[in-house]
């Protein structure tokens, strides 16, 4: 017998909360404002419903003006009125009214993937590029040619590229999980031919190559520490020539040795 009691207890105030919160929805309410914004009906059915509500100011962005029925209506129906053709519901939490965003329906999405291959010798194109036309999804194969893009529900058109091949495109109608695999055709570039001409005997005065002059003025103009200026002092500080290291009169042309120099 104890046991039916504590049973019909418990089952007394489960219901009570489901009580209270549609003696809310069903109070009656006249609001002041027949037309304005969300933000102005809600702050008057809060003030003439004498209700509870929380909403954020940000999801409030609406500034279209909206008509409230003339008279008494139940606080049920002035949300219903107030929140059509938005991007808003509400929940009874006690005598709270919550506005909230309504949640985003989840997405389909479906994965397309395959491998990309060279039609001629059936060898993976690593780092091939997959891209969806006027969409900015898109990836790349692996190192084993094989690719795989995940697409909410709907019809694509895939570019297939690298760099040497001719580029491919494919519909999709991607409503299920789908493989294609690919094979891209070699693109040959045939230059035309180039030809290089040149004047025979032009500007050929003399056949001595790499000849330096050092004039009397010129070693007189080049500043010196120690010592007396000198021809051989003066060649060390023209450019491709070096010494063989200090106390030695010998110095090297571009690479050449002591023995190759010539002076005159």
């Amino acid at each position: 017998m104890l046991k039916i009691e504590v049973t019909v207890l418990l089952l007394v105030f489960w219901a009570i909360p489901g009580i209270s919160q549609n003696q809310v929805l069903l109070k009656n309410v006249e609001l002041t404002i027949q037309v304005g914004t969300i933000q102005e009906l809600l702050v008057d059915l809060e003030k003439q419903g004498k209700v509870n509500l929380s909403y954020s100011q940000n999801h409030l962005s609406s500034e279209n003006e909206i008509r409230i029925p003339v008279g008494k209506i139940t606080i049920k129906e002035a949300l219903e009125t107030i929140l059509v053709n938005t991007e808003l519901t509400y929940l009874i939490r006690g005598d709270l009214i919550i506005i909230k965003k309504k949640p985003t329906p989840r997405t389909n999405r479906h994965t397309i993937s395959g491998t990309i291959k060279e039609a001629s010798s059936g060898e993976t194109l690593i780092g091939a590029q997959v891209l969806v036309k006027g969409q900015r999804y898109g990836t790349n194969a692996n190192a084993y040619g094989f690719y795989s893009l995940s697409l909410p529900a709907g019809r694509y058109v895939l570019d297939y590229s690298y760099l040497g091949f001719k580029n491919m495109s494919i519909e999709v109608d991607l409503s299920k999980n789908q493989r294609f695999n690919v094979e891209l055709q070699d693109s040959l570039l045939v230059l035309t031919e180039l030809e290089v001409l040149a004047e025979p005997d032009k500007n050929v005065t003399s056949t001595e190559m790499g000849t330096h002059q050092l004039s009397p003025n010129t070693l007189t103009g080049i500043p010196f520490l120690f010592g007396e200026k000198d021809v051989v002092s003066s060649i060390r500080l023209l450019p491709g020539v070096t010494t063989v290291g200090d106390g030695v009169s010998g110095f090297n042309v571009r690479g050449g040795g002591i023995d190759q120099n010539l002076l005159l």
